[in-house]
């Protein structure tokens, strides 16, 4: 079983409920604000992610790493800190030891009945902090595991710490020290937010009634097993029902689950046989541990998580895979592959082997780039994504011929506009025209869009799309929107500066030539 698996039986994530909540009316539609600072070579963004996000920008711009920090919100807010397994859950559950260790006492006092508990203003301030803490270690276990690095070690170079914020949620600050715990440096849930939790009448196995003319809440707790609680488990019961409510109370709408398509996927298509082969036992119950990292001949990789999750998405995939985005994938393969990425389960061994068809069926190490680049996304359209989930691709032009550009491009709108959330990193021109002209094409009717040759469903929404540009300057980045409008498009001008200088050049050539 992958992450993604147990992030979907994770059912004491709020977030996860309110997502399946939404679905009912329709698939979640990413709407999440994010604010980073010194984090990588990123020295200060602002971002509002969108159902298509677009990262454009040179190389080594930090793209990757926006990318990254996006899976690592989403995925954390998904799951919560109460699913059942991975860094994430084992770095909160370490911040709830760590604030118990440092305190004689909890700031919580027994009531006048049996299992019931005061909570003063006071205590309420520290449920909120406490919560605050384990969001903020939460998260940076949560990337910790995606990058497969200390966070430390994200730091921008020459700074001593990172911040990262998701308003509503958490403002954190990551140390460039090991040793360093990343700390909270702002509220993330208010003593108000965790008074309205408790008092909710949605609050699972608490009732809560005011105390003292209102200067403190008297908490009653369910029996447990016929026993009363001590005051620490009592605490522990308190302080998720405010991490609860944090999660399930920041406004923005956050997809069911994270999927990643990283940059090296045609180097992961070829060997990945290899790495599952020679990763240390056989046993399939070894991948049902994510914050456990594959063992290589007793040596430990650091291999980032998402790299894992693609791995051991490939590895449950079963027969031709019938999925929300199937059609999709039979697209791709038609109008940029022309041919079929199929699987195969060996009579022995555990994997099964990625084929691809055209005329005649070779395996994927011997496919054309193409098909090793698409492979991944083909088979996650086909067998994992659902509606409301984000996927996230790194570089989608990637061995690609233009008009094949251009057919992916075409089918990231059609995703979009049937419920998958996108992120991008890109380098195409083709591909940014391609989604300047269906934003364009969202002013028309779907009869004025037939006769100038667009087909059905490809348009975007003014609200749909977020495009961003990394801006490198040394060793540091800024991030800007990108200029964009119904009318106008998407603005070109990063490419634009770059066919200028080439053109001058051919101009200057041109004195001396002919």
């Amino acid at each position: 079983m992958n992450r993604r698996r147990r992030g979907r039986s994770g059912g004491a994530s709020k977030a996860g409920k309110a997502a399946k909540k939404a679905g009912a009316a329709g698939p979640a539609r990413l709407d999440l604000e994010l604010e980073v600072r010194d984090f990588g070579p990123l020295q200060d963004a602002r971002m509002r992610l969108r159902p298509l996000t677009v990262f454009v920008g040179p190389n080594d711009s930090g793209k990757s790493y926006a990318a990254l920090l996006a899976h690592s919100a989403v995925s954390f807010l998904t799951r919560g800190p109460n699913a059942s397994a991975g860094p994430a859950v084992d770095a909160a559950h370490a911040a709830v030891e760590r604030i118990r260790s440092a305190r004689s006492r909890p700031p919580i006092r027994a009531g006048g009945r049996k299992n019931e508990f005061l909570v003063s203003r006071r205590a309420l301030k520290v449920l909120s902090g406490d919560a605050a803490g384990v969001i903020a270690a939460g998260l940076a276990g949560q990337i910790e595991g995606d990058f497969g690095v200390h966070p430390s070690s994200l730091v921008r170079y020459g700074r001593s710490r990172a911040a990262i914020k998701i308003p509503g949620v958490v403002e954190m600050s990551i140390p460039s020290s090991k040793d360093g715990l990343p700390l909270p440096t702002g509220s993330s849930a208010h003593a108000a937010t965790a008074r309205e939790a408790l008092m909710a009448k949605t609050a699972v196995g608490v009732r809560a009634r005011e105390a003292g003319g209102g200067r403190a809440l008297a908490c009653t707790l369910p029996p447990g097993a016929g026993a009363a609680y001590d005051m620490w488990s009592a605490y522990d019961r308190l302080l998720a029902q405010v991490l609860a409510a944090t999660l399930d109370g920041h406004g923005h709408s956050v997809p069911a689950a994270a999927l990643y398509i990283p940059a090296p996927r045609s180097g992961i298509m070829g060997a990945y046989k290899a790495v599952l082969i020679s990763t240390e036992g056989d046993d399939e119950d070894e991948w049902d541990d994510p914050g456990a990292a594959p063992r290589i001949k007793g040596v430990a990789p650091r291999m980032k998580g998402v790299v894992y999750d693609l791995l051991a998405s490939v590895l449950y995939m079963e027969g031709g895979g019938k999925g929300h985005f199937a059609r999709a994938a039979g697209e791709i393969e038609r109008d940029a592959l022309r041919g079929k990425i199929t699987l195969r389960r060996p009579a022995r061994g555990y994997a099964p082997d990625v084929y691809y068809a055209r005329g005649r069926v070779m395996p994927i190490s011997q496919a054309s780039s193409a098909a090793s680049e698409l492979a991944p996304l083909v088979l996650l359209l086909r067998h994992v994504a659902k509606r409301g989930d984000l996927l996230v691709v790194e570089e989608p032009e990637s061995h690609m011929h233009p008009k094949n550009q251009a057919a992916v491009a075409r089918c990231i709108v059609k995703l979009v506009r049937a419920g998958l959330n996108v992120i991008v990193t890109t380098h195409s021109t083709y591909i940014m025209e391609r989604f300047s002209a269906y934003l364009r094409a969202g002013q028309m009717t779907a009869a004025q869009r037939s006769r100038v040759g667009i087909g059905k469903g490809l348009y975007l929404e003014a609200d749909d799309i977020a495009p961003y540009l990394f801006e490198a300057k040394g060793n540091r980045t800024t991030v800007k929107a990108i200029d964009h409008s119904p009318r106008e498009g998407i603005s070109q001008e990063e490419f634009m500066r770059v066919n200028q200088a080439l053109h001058e050049e051919n101009i200057r050539a041109d004195k001396f030539v002919g």
